[in-house]
């Protein structure tokens, strides 16, 4: 099964955090030039918390609060793209 992670370096540590970018199973493939054809990162006022956005390369719009230091996600919004 194929899952989408955030991976984040901090204090020299890599660590993984899912992310339920699709609901179910997907094929084919999308070549990113940047990282933001991906997700892009958005700061709180909680210097361990983002707002992380996909972008319309992934073929799903969603939107996660992301909490970098616990690691708990939660599903903001979605959006289908047609």
């Amino acid at each position: 099964m194929h899952r989408e992670y955030l991976i984040v370096t901090r204090g020299g540590q890599e660590r993984r955090i899912r992310l339920p970018v699709f609901d179910d199973a997907r094929s084919g493939y999308v070549s990113a030039k940047s990282p933001s054809d991906w997700i892009v990162l958005h700061p709180t006022a909680d210097a361990d918390v983002y707002r992380a956005e996909t972008s319309r390369f992934l073929f799903v719009r969603k939107s996660f609060r992301v909490n970098l230091r616990t690691g708990e996600v939660t599903v903001l919004a979605v959006k289908s793209e047609s």
